[in-house]
This record gives structure tokens, sequence and C-alpha cells, in this order.
């Protein structure tokens, strides 16, 4: 069973941010940091992060979520028909993490 990041989760979502793979996991956790909210599609994110193929994105997505489960939590993120979107409140703390491993 895995559990979803609370806004009181900052050393946990730290170390998830610490997890995820640099290159292309990165790359797109952070674009869902800096678009909170803001549903986007696979399509529509290998478009706006210059990923060579669209399966780079289902792959990225995976690792994240491979990360995410490590460490008992879901994914940091709703996926669905329509797309990706990070909520605000979940953007927020891990853009906190971000910071703390910069």
């Amino acid at each position: 069973m895995t559990i979803a990041l609370t806004p009181t989760d900052l050393a946990l979502a730290t170390e998830l941010y610490g997890l995820v793979a640099p290159g292309q996991p990165r790359e797109l956790l952070d674009y869902l940091i800096d678009h909170p909210d803001v549903q986007i599609d696979s399509e529509a994110l290998q478009t706006a992060l210059q990923f060579p193929q669209h399966k780079d994105v289902a792959l990225a997505a995976y690792s994240i979520g491979e990360s995410a489960a490590a460490l008992g939590l879901e994914r940091p993120w709703t996926e669905g028909q329509r797309g990706y979107v990070m909520s605000a409140d979940t953007a927020a703390l891990l853009s906190q993490a971000r910071s703390g491993n910069a």
C-alpha cells in the first residue's frame, strides 16, 4: 500500500526528489512542479520537454513512480486519459524539496 504526500511531508518529499534520476525523469518532475494544476497529455509533455520519443515520457514517469514506490509513496501526480496533473499543494512541497537538493 502506498500513501500520498501531504503538506507536512517535507523530509519525505526531499528524499523522493533526491531519488529521482537526473535526466528525463528529473526534467519531467521539474516540469510538473513548475506547472501546478495544469493538465497536460504525454504528447504535449514530449514537445515541451523536447524528448526525442513519445515513449520517453512514459519511461520517465515510470522511473519517478518506482522512486516513489520505494518510499511507500504514490506518484506525486494524477494521471488519466487526459494527461498528467500535479496539485498545487504537492508542487509547492516538491518545490521546497527541490530547493533542499540544490
